[in-house]
């Protein structure tokens, strides 16, 4: 499950393919191609993790997004958040 945050709007989605560089994430929500949206992850144990993406490829099906910003303190630890999902 992924929370996608938006200037005016929280939506709550599904990723199906992640990495450290990017996601499709499975939404119903139209989001417009160039966008910048911040998405939280949550593990399983519940911790999160957040970063701001920007939406390169839109489907019917959901969005594909490239990962633009990850805060100074975190660019690694997208990477461990990654392998405990």
């Amino acid at each position: 499950e992924v929370s996608l945050h938006m200037e005016k709007e929280k939506i709550l989605a599904e990723t199906e393919d992640i990495s450290s560089t990017g996601a499709f994430i499975r939404t119903e929500k139209k989001i417009a191609k160039g966008e910048h949206i911040s998405i939280k992850l949550t593990d399983p144990k519940g911790e999160e993790f957040t970063f701001v993406a920007q939406v390169m490829r839109v489907k019917p099906d959901g969005i594909g997004v490239m990962v633009k910003t990850i805060s100074l303190n975190d660019p690694n630890n997208l990477s461990k958040f990654l392998n405990r999902l």
